[in-house]
């Protein structure tokens, strides 16, 4: 049991940056799928990857302490096992069982051939609950699946960590896929058993109106954080053609290009797709007014408030302090102090907003635009 707690506290430290590493796909599934974010989702999706990076650690771990593996080999060792059932044998051969006598029944917990068989059986079983909870699929898919996730763990096994150790530090045996995959339909077909208290996945969503519910701020959030990051990649490949990363810091030096590309892409495609950049496509929103059709008008008062308004101000009041560093430092001081001002009145908005969710944002109210969802809406 020793030997399997290190995998396991292996897994919960790692977990937190493997989930946060997943937020954003995560987050962008849901909302293209199902337009909004249920918790209870998310949570069943993040145990399920928990439950994998475990599964996977307690295959793998503990790592040897060298690489080359074969110097702690003998010759001519066995690196995997193609014979079937050998786990039966093993168990005969190893236990101090009489099967005569019930008494020495017990004694079998606590022998190696018989925990291995158990921990190969329950080590993807709950890989079957998933797949007929959470996936949806059939019987045959969990066998498939089962059996690829063992294969998987064997090939790493047998490649010995697909090169990096010279030999294998662990055997490739048949008799672990058998277990394995007999685990996961086993997990299949007792998975109402065990999930009879939890809501059925299709239950989630009955009760939630689309269109009533209000878009999320996260939800908006991510559609602008995309559609901002693909703009100053746009700015960087016609600015920069000769990239390097570390000359993303020169973004503020090709204002006439961004300028350009904020135009094209904040103002001229949404009004060409009535109200849609790619981060809002992506999300399954869109930007509406006042008609069916979003009038020019209304995406430039929107967006052009935003980043000419807003960005243009805090962009020239950067500029002329830099620039008045090297001639008038109390000069530059102030336009510091402006700008620091400018930014607190912005957040200070913006978290007076998130807070009253019945405002608008500045932006919003000038242009009488808002952000609705796409799904399953025909626009």
């Amino acid at each position: 049991m020793g030997s399997h707690l290190f995998p396991i506290k292996a897994a919960l430290v790692t977990f937190p940056l493997i989930a946060l590493l997943l937020t954003v796909p995560f987050l962008i599934y849901n909302y293209r799928c199902y337009g909004y974010v249920n918790v209870f989702r998310m949570i069943l999706m993040y145990s399920f990857v928990l439950f994998m990076i475990t599964a996977y650690y307690l295959v793998i771990l503990p790592l040897p302490e060298t690489r080359d593996t074969c110097s702690q080999q003998l010759p001519g060792t066995k690196y995997y096992t193609l014979l079937l059932f050998t786990f039966v044998f093993d168990f005969i051969k190893e236990t101090h069982v009489v099967w005569g006598d019930p008494s020495t029944y017990s004694k079998a917990l606590h022998e190696r051939a018989f925990q291995q068989v158990v921990f190969n059986f329950i080590l993807l079983l709950p890989l079957g609950v998933y797949i007929r909870y959470y996936f949806r699929k059939k019987w045959l898919v969990a066998i498939g699946a089962g059996f690829v996730v063992s294969l998987f763990f064997e090939v790493t096994q047998l490649t010995g960590l697909y090169g990096i150790y010279n030999c294998p530090y662990r055997i490739f045996d048949v008799n672990d896929l058998l277990l394995n995959t007999s685990g996961v339909l086993v997990g299949y077909w007792i998975a109402p058993m065990l999930l009879f208290l939890f809501p059925q996945k299709e239950a989630l969503d009955q009760k939630i109106d689309l269109g009533i519910k209000p878009v999320g701020y996260i939800h908006r959030l991510l559609a602008f954080v995309i559609d901002v990051w693909l703009v100053m990649w746009i700015v960087v490949f016609i600015s920069l053609p000769q990239f390097r990363p570390v000359k993303l810091a020169l973004l503020l030096e090709c204002p006439l290009t961004m300028l350009v590309v904020i135009l094209g892409y904040f103002i001229v495609l949404p009004y060409i797709t009535n109200g849609r950049t790619f981060g809002l496509w992506l999300l399954q929103l869109r930007i509406s007014g006042s008609q069916p059709q979003l009038r020019f008008k209304e995406i430039v008062l929107r967006n052009g408030s935003l980043f000419y308004g807003y960005g243009g101000l805090s962009y020239l009041i950067v500029s002329a302090a830099i620039t008045e560093m090297a001639m008038n430092r109390y000069a530059a001081y102030i336009l510091f102090l402006c700008f620091a001002i400018v930014q607190i009145v912005f957040v200070s908005h913006f978290v007076l907003v998130v807070f009253r969710r019945k405002r608008r944002f500045f932006y919003e109210r000038l242009s009488e635009t808002f952000i609705v969802r796409t799904l399953g809406i025909d626009v």
